[in-house]
């Protein structure tokens, strides 16, 4: 109960309005999480999903739509679908819900609407772009938590001895999430992000590891609990100059966290274009969520 209390109040007395900007993993991450899916379904699924889209559209090159339409007016409200906030100290469930919704919200709303026999094809269409991507962001550790210092945007870092980024502003510690471990990771595998297929390259490399054992779990809150769980790794500098020693600390985890949002992807599409029954995981899921929504307006 004070643990509960401690939360709501800094929640009140930093503002729910305060979050942190809604791009993760960049274009490559995305495409990548989106090329893991893929590989992953079934021939039925593919075919259900390719009939929502138009001809020259695919996952893949749709990965990015939702951070594409974000500063557009008539989706500006999907702005915070990109994350979950919260204290470090705290956790999504002691922390009151956002009436304007994050990403637990979101993909329960896009998931129902992707299984929807009432929905029309563009409304379909647009959860499954949306689910696309908010997987993808919810894996990203820093869409999760640490709303003190919104995801590490009021970090200030030096990466390899960088302090700008490539548009002249000074870097943070999203930014290094987003870009630059990424980009090294990349180098590893003799290419870079501005190759056209750069996430081929990185898929290969993904897929050829062990699968994760933690990757079946089909319950959004669970997803959330682990990504913050690697702010361990994350924060784990002392000086605000990082290279190697950091890179190579949280190689790993770049790598894990996007194949196992791959994976995930992969069932949580399967599950909803053929609108399989939801397991028992995420039943109990939705019934804490119903739970929580309960005193709030939640956008499902």
């Amino acid at each position: 109960m004070a643990l509960l209390r401690a939360c709501f109040l800094f929640a009140v007395s930093v503002g729910l309005g305060l979050s942190f900007p809604a791009y993760a993993w960049r274009e490559v991450g995305h495409r990548t999480v989106a090329e893991i899916a893929w590989r992953n379904l079934s021939a039925e699924s593919k075919f259900k999903i390719a009939v929502l889209l138009e001809p020259s559209e695919t996952i893949v090159n749709q990965s990015t739509w939702l951070d594409d339409v974000r500063n557009q007016p008539e989706w500006k409200f999907t702005f915070p679908y990109h994350f979950a906030d919260f204290d470090e100290d705290c956790n999504y469930v002691t922390t009151p819900v956002r009436s304007d919704g994050d990403a637990i919200q979101a993909l329960i709303k896009y998931e129902d609407l992707l299984r929807s026999a009432q929905a029309s094809r563009e409304e379909k269409a647009v959860a499954l772009k949306a689910l696309v991507h908010i997987v993808g962001d919810i894996h990203q550790p820093l869409h999760v938590g640490r709303k003190v210092d919104r995801g590490g945007n009021l970090v200030p870092v030096k990466y390899r001895k960088l302090e700008m980024d490539q548009n002249g502003k000074p870097l943070h510690l999203h930014m290094v999430w987003d870009y630059y471990l990424i980009d090294d990771l990349l180098k590893d595998l003799g290419t870079n992000s501005a190759s056209d297929t750069a996430h081929l390259v990185l898929t290969e490399n993904l897929l050829s590891r062990e699968s994760p054992k933690v990757f079946p779990n089909y319950n959004y809150l669970s997803w959330v609990f682990e990504s913050q769980s690697r702010h361990k790794n994350v924060y784990a500098f002392g000086q605000p100059s990082l290279g190697s020693k950091y890179y190579l600390l949280n190689k790993s985890v770049v790598q894990e966290q996007l194949l196992i949002a791959g994976l995930r992807l992969a069932a949580l599409l399967e599950n909803a274009v053929n609108d399989l029954p939801l397991s028992p995981s995420m039943v109990s899921m939705r019934k804490l969520l119903a739970h929580l929504c309960s005193s709030a307006s939640c956008i499902y």
